[in-house]
């Protein structure tokens, strides 16, 4: 294999693309060479930054941005705080998410689920929009709650 300018000296790795076009173009001259390297790390790089501008589109969606808010809303208003949501050990947290999910397709206000962790005065559906974010929140109140767990363990504690 023919040594190509861009891998000398460790400093650059062409792609195997470029590697294998620079093989069978051997006369490219050095300015064609960088200009071919120059091409391909622009379109890298504005790969790299749509992928990244999609992430944030995500994150930042009404969607994302209202669970978050919910979240935030039970700590602060509720008291729901990671002390509050560690003692629920029985999957409370995610079978509350799951009556909450399962209220778009049952519409049934005056009584929870048979399977509601809590209270009948902390069951309080509206709309199905609104009962998934209720939702949402409460997995990751879960996910949370089990990542601190893991946590303790691996730190020797329960």
């Amino acid at each position: 294999m023919q040594s190509n300018k861009a891998t000398d000296g460790g400093k650059f790795k062409l792609p195997p693309m470029l590697d294998e076009l620079y093989e069978h173009y051997p006369a490219m001259s050095a300015q064609a060479h960088q200009d071919l390297v120059k091409d391909y790390a622009r379109t890298a790089v504005a790969k790299a930054l749509l992928d990244h501008a999609n992430v944030l589109a995500v994150m930042t969606s009404d969607a994302v941005n209202d669970v978050i808010a919910e979240r935030k809303r039970q700590v602060e208003v509720e008291g729901f705080d990671a002390s509050h949501d560690d003692m629920a050990t029985n999957g409370q947290l995610a079978d509350a998410a799951m009556c909450y999910a399962h209220q778009k397709y049952k519409r049934i206000y005056w009584s929870a689920p048979h399977w509601w962790p809590w209270d009948l005065k902390w069951w309080k559906p509206t709309t199905p929009r609104r009962d998934f974010v209720k939702a949402a929140s409460l997995l990751i109140a879960e996910i949370e709650r089990l990542d601190r767990a893991e946590a303790r363990k691996l730190e020797g504690g329960q």
